[in-house]
């Protein structure tokens, strides 16, 4: 399983930045979309892999678009984004795939939709990745990460406005 990360053409600073950070996250390394068409982009992915395609509205990320090899989009739509930069404590970079903390059915939602795996605690992910979670607020869901070897979590990074399929 891997992802490919990248953003609609001709993104803003913020959008781009943004894009870097997803790909903090999830271990690997934005792709430059230049002149890839959406048809290229899903030719580079193998069967478990995903596209993630971070738009923006305003100058600012406003969705993002988790692509599989067949073509089944979703879209995540956004609010509230915060860069890693513009955190007091910045997290460190872990070389793994994160895992989703299992407290809601909105965490295997989005672990269904991104194909990572879930843990029933902290104590279960392996100390070289980040574990996602997703806290309720107001039904709205905000993600935050935990570096399982310190307990030490990191966030809020977005909230999540609705997932639309």
């Amino acid at each position: 399983m891997k992802f490919i990360i990248t953003t609609s053409r001709r993104p803003p600073n913020k959008v781009r930045s943004f894009a870097k950070d997803i790909a903090f996250i999830f271990a690997t390394k934005p792709l430059t979309r230049g002149k890839f068409s959406l048809k290229d982009l899903i030719k580079k992915l193998n069967n478990d892999d995903r596209l993630l395609i971070i738009d923006c509205k305003k100058g600012n990320p406003s969705r993002i678009r988790v692509i599989d090899k067949k073509g089944k989009v979703f879209q995540i739509l956004l609010m509230g984004v915060k860069l890693i930069r513009e955190m007091k404590e910045k997290p460190v970079f872990k070389n793994n795939i994160p895992m989703i903390l299992n407290e809601n059915e909105f965490s295997e939602r989005i672990s269904k939709i991104l194909g990572l795996k879930l843990v029933k605690n902290i104590e279960d992910a392996s100390s070289d990745c980040y574990v996602i979670k997703f806290v309720n607020e107001q039904n709205l869901f905000s993600l935050y990460i935990i570096d399982p070897e310190n307990k030490k979590m990191f966030g809020k990074f977005f909230t999540i406005r609705k997932i639309v399929e």
